[in-house]
């Protein structure tokens, strides 16, 4: 069964260096065409942070671009979270070979975090702790799981409330991009509805923001436009301190959302159908 929907996408971004650090190791790219969203916060000695991150983004927008334009002339049937992982993995495998070319990009890595949205259904990855978010009915949802110590233990249940909130090493991670030659990367799949609001962001928000003050924020500006939601976002961040690079990118999926039988027409519906429905977008032909 195809799908004719159109859909479309408003995105804002914003990266900011925060009030400590020197420079920014944050990247960030969104394709409101192509209906994909990057976030990568880079760690790593002098710049090295900022090449992987960078490079993190690069590939993925990169290779999903390319196969994208070479499956509008092919008639292949491909799984869309396949195809959105070994992005991820060419983007490791580019960092990873890096750092060991350049001697000043040794121990380079970084997190990453990516949505590619379709008509009723998006597509989640993660590695690190970079995180995205959906805002929904006036309510903040984590819609990715930290790769870090703290959250190891966390699901373990051997923290009180009160050990996580002092815990120290808190972005210790467990996982990330161009640290080792394989890798694994978070997918997942979610249905979107009409007003939904998703937030990508590096922890140089979430470390300086709780949950209920990003949703507050939220809550507050849903008036105004997403470059200046993204604005008061990054503000807040630094009033608090701006301990770290703070980056945010906001994504408003318009069109027909999930409705109550969502999933069970997304079950009947064939990847080839999905392929149709994306080259009704604006930006690719059939």
């Amino acid at each position: 069964m195809s799908i004719e929907i159109v859909m479309s996408l408003e995105c804002a971004a914003l990266t900011d260096v925060g009030r400590v650090r020197e420079q920014n190791e944050d990247a960030l790219c969104f394709d409101e065409a192509l209906g994909v969203v990057v976030l990568a916060d880079g760690m790593g000695g002098h710049k090295a942070g900022e090449v992987a991150s960078h490079l993190a983004v690069e590939t993925v927008m990169a290779y999903l671009r390319k196969y994208v334009l070479y499956f509008s002339t092919q008639a292949i049937h491909f799984s869309i979270p396949e195809l959105l992982q070994e992005a991820i993995l060419q983007a490791n495998e580019a960092i990873f070979k890096q750092s060991h070319r350049d001697q000043a990009c040794q121990g380079m890595g970084t997190t990453l975090v990516a949505a590619w949205f379709f008509p009723r259904v998006m597509y989640i990855a993660n590695v690190g702790d970079s995180r995205l978010y959906r805002f929904r009915h006036a309510t903040l949802e984590r819609m990715t799981r930290d790769d870090t110590v703290l959250q190891d233990l966390i699901d373990k249940g051997l923290l009180t409330d009160k050990e996580i909130e002092e815990f120290r090493q808190k972005n210790l991670l467990t996982r990330a991009l161009g640290v080792d030659g394989e890798l694994k990367v978070s997918i997942g799949e979610a249905g979107w509805k009409e007003g939904d609001l998703y937030l990508l962001c590096s922890d140089g928000l979430t470390d300086m923001l709780r949950e209920t003050e990003i949703g507050g924020i939220l809550t507050e500006n849903g008036d105004v436009a997403l470059t200046e939601m993204a604005r008061r976002l990054v503000a807040a961040a630094n009033e608090k301190g701006g301990r770290d690079n703070i980056s945010v990118l906001l994504a408003r999926p318009m069109g027909e959302g999930e409705g109550e039988n969502g999933a069970e027409k997304r079950e009947e519906e064939t990847m080839t159908g999905w392929w149709r429905s994306l080259l009704n977008w604006k930006g690719f032909t059939s």
